[in-house]
């Protein structure tokens, strides 16, 4: 082969092996080509449709995913208050209801958080099931028993002031309280909450519910409370010597038709 003719194949060859690096273009032309091929493709209505698509997910992740999982079903106002046990026999002096607000951006300016923030307890959960558009809490305030301190000796629930002798004041949602000076806790009311469901019974150790029925909510929201301390667990005791055998039964489950 002729050299003339050799370097010209060399040529060609390798014009062969690098024209797949001539199709690139640079980044900023690459993308303004792309761009402006969406554009051609997509009509201005379509745009702005998609930018109110991608501003209304922004907001919802923003109000309404921000509290997490654990948020949604125990309410940020209840985690901040500690839990009201038996071994806590301060009396209580006052009992409120307040509506919050389920938005994270103002929970911090809420009304509920002033309460806590003053001294109230959360006592339970939200008083509607966190299905109402706002949270509902039963908030109770403690102090220690002193020569002058005005505990709560009695409740009631009715629309109308009590007939009851004593001063009777009203609270949210058909509360009727009774306040008074003491000289010992067992006579002041040491623990408010409320259990949901009609014609339920109460049959934890020295509570009752309160005469009247249920809240004025509109659903069967059934207030409790207690009288002094928490009284002593009684246990039972074996029916059985230790001279004798005896055996224990453990039943549990489902009961089968063949039994009955």
């Amino acid at each position: 082969m002729h050299r003339k003719e050799k370097v010209e194949d060399d040529d060609r060859n390798s014009n062969n092996s690098n024209s797949h690096y001539t199709t690139f273009l640079p980044a900023k032309i690459y993308y303004h080509s792309l761009s402006s091929r969406l554009q051609s493709r997509l009509t201005r209505r379509q745009i702005h449709i998609i930018g109110i698509l991608i501003a209304s997910l922004f907001i919802w992740l923003l109000f309404f995913r921000s509290n997490g999982r654990i948020n949604h079903h125990r309410s940020p106002y209840a985690a901040t208050s500690h839990y009201i046990g038996p071994k806590d026999t301060r009396p209580i002096v006052d009992v409120t209801i307040e509506q919050c607000t389920k938005w994270t951006l103002f929970q911090k300016r809420s009304k509920c958080t002033n309460l806590i923030e003053n001294g109230w307890q959360v006592s339970g959960g939200d008083l509607l099931l966190d299905k109402a558009s706002k949270r509902v809490h039963l908030f109770v305030k403690r102090e220690e028993l002193g020569r002058k301190t005005k505990v709560i000796t009695d409740l009631r629930v009715a629309r109308e002031k009590p007939i009851e002798d004593g001063d009777w004041e009203y609270r949210t949602a058909g509360i009727w309280i009774k306040r008074g000076i003491v000289r010992n806790v067992k006579d002041a009311v040491t623990a408010i909450d409320f259990i949901h469901g009609a014609g339920v019974q109460e049959l934890r150790r020295g509570r009752q519910f309160v005469k009247g029925g249920p809240l004025l909510l509109g659903k069967d929201i059934n207030l409790s409370y207690r009288l002094g301390p928490s009284p002593p667990r009684v246990y039972p005791r074996l029916k059985a010597t230790d001279n004798e055998a005896y055996k224990v039964l453990q039943v549990a489950g489902k009961i089968l038709p063949d039994l009955i």
